[in-house]
């Protein structure tokens, strides 16, 4: 092969595409080496949850295609949310109360006026005002008597159906990439 220009020009060419797929090799082995280390700290991350979680008294089980996060139900978990029921419950029960005051308060103004356009008195504005703010605060407070009530009888449900739920045990066949696991679930009455 003799050196022509032509082939000194292809040689350039050759050299440039060679320098070029180097640095483009370069680039893919630092992006692989920051990918090795992004996986790498993800790991680190899903063990320490694996590991938040398992002190939780949750198991995490990995399957075949996919992962399942598997949550026990605990009878701790069940007795808060019983409580936290009957906390709104009375809750309800006091703005029950107090919109019962606010409703009393409202009937004496009322009767208040009315005896007075029987006895053939003045209008009293301020007697008046005191009724329609009693009537706007009694229909908040039993509304929202209404709503508390309903959110704790949700609450205690939820709570009690937990507390069933956790008394039974149950034994959940489990396989895995490894083999196959039996795991017991819920707790001894």
């Amino acid at each position: 092969m003799q050196a022509t220009p032509e082939n000194d020009s292809r040689r350039a060419d050759v050299v440039a595409l060679v320098d070029k797929l180097q640095a483009r090799l370069a680039t893919q082995r630092a992006t692989e080496a920051a990918r090795t280390a992004q996986d790498e700290l993800r790991r680190r991350v899903e063990a320490e949850r694996n590991l938040e979680l398992a002190r939780e008294g949750r198991a995490r089980v990995e399957l075949a295609h996919e992962t399942v996060l598997a949550s026990q139900p605990t009878l701790r978990h069940g007795r808060r949310l019983r409580w936290a029921g009957v906390g709104v419950l009375i809750g309800a029960l006091a703005l029950g109360i107090g919109g019962t005051v606010e409703a009393l308060a409202a009937r004496s103004s009322r009767m208040t006026i009315e005896d007075s356009a029987h006895q053939g008195g003045a209008y009293d504005y301020n007697e008046d005002l005191k009724l329609q703010h009693a009537n706007v605060a009694t229909i908040a407070l039993f509304s929202s008597t209404g709503a508390l009530a309903i959110a704790g009888a949700v609450l205690l449900g939820l709570g009690l159906r937990e507390e069933r739920n956790a008394r039974r045990l149950e034994l959940t066949p489990i396989v895995t990439r490894g083999g196959a696991v039996l795991m017991f679930v819920g707790s001894m009455p």
